[in-house]
């Protein structure tokens, strides 16, 4: 899928198919805004906006290995959650680049030219939420699964259901802090997409 030049400006908008999905969350009627589809425009005129321009559209929302996925979410999601302030600077350092958002910016969302996955956070008065997102990939459901033991024991499974219509798998963190941590599956549409992500109530 091409960028798109608008000829009028000096702004690209690369064409980032279904990467912002709003859906109502009924932890606290918390919007999880997920990166399932947007199109942002970069100005070309700063260092973020060359780079967008020039990201492969495949690395927007990659197919990311399992180890990829959940390692982002470890490192960007675990302490992004209780810090989100910390959280550009985290993505910087780790090459990322912010994607312009239109409008709202309750939600941020950066990617890579690589493969690894998307990471999406929004803080609202509800409290706070960060997620990656990747195509589904063999292995990446178990990793996700031995991930939750490694880093939550006392987690509980819940009721997906509770979560959003897309949840998948879905767990109380049970340590007091009212975490949820969650998993959503996206796959209206080929191929098929995986968000693993924590909400931490305000």
């Amino acid at each position: 899928m091409p960028v798109l030049k608008n000829n009028n400006t000096n702004d690209f908008c690369p064409e980032i198919p279904r990467l912002v999905r709003r859906r109502v969350s009924s932890l606290s009627g918390i919007v999880v805004v997920l990166m399932i589809s947007a199109c942002a425009m970069p100005n070309t005129r700063s260092a973020d906006g060359y780079e967008l321009a020039n990201i492969d559209i495949a690395n927007i929302v990659p197919k990311s290995s399992p180890k990829a996925f959940v390692t982002a979410f470890e490192n960007f999601c675990l302490p992004g959650v209780d810090d989100p302030a910390s959280l550009p600077t985290r993505l910087r350092a780790a090459d990322y680049v912010e994607v312009p958002a239109r409008g709202n910016r309750m939600f941020r969302f950066f990617v890579v030219d690589d493969k690894r996955p998307a990471v999406g956070f929004s803080v609202t008065a509800t409290g706070v939420f960060c997620g990656v997102s990747a195509e589904s990939r063999t292995g990446q459901a178990n990793r996700v699964q031995s991930s939750v033991a490694a880093n939550f024991p006392l987690a509980r499974p819940m009721d997906p259901a509770s979560i959003s219509a897309d949840a998948e798998r879905a767990w109380a963190v049970g340590d007091g802090s009212g975490k949820t941590i969650f998993t959503l599956r996206f796959a209206g549409t080929a191929p098929a997409k995986l968000t693993y992500a924590v909400f931490k109530p305000g």
